[in-house]
């Protein structure tokens, strides 16, 4: 019987934007370029890319995936 949310990337960025949210100074983390993160209908997939190419075109680096949420536009 396969696992709820038994995807390991998807698992993740759920994980993620709980904790990640909000930047602990105050500015909101960024996971997609400017357009995509306007895009509320896929917005885990937008999160997923970043994770993928964590330094990839219009995505951030990983460390905003530990909060440091410096952008990479």
């Amino acid at each position: 019987m396969p696992r709820k949310n038994g995807n390991p990337a998807v698992q993740f960025v759920q994980n993620t934007v709980q904790r990640n949210s909000v930047h602990p100074g105050g500015q909101p983390c960024c996971t997609a370029n400017a357009d995509e993160s306007q895009n509320l209908e896929q917005p885990l997939l937008y999160k997923a890319k970043a994770i993928a190419l964590p330094r990839g075109p219009g995505g951030c680096n990983h460390a905003d995936m530990e909060g440091s949420c410096v952008c990479r536009f």
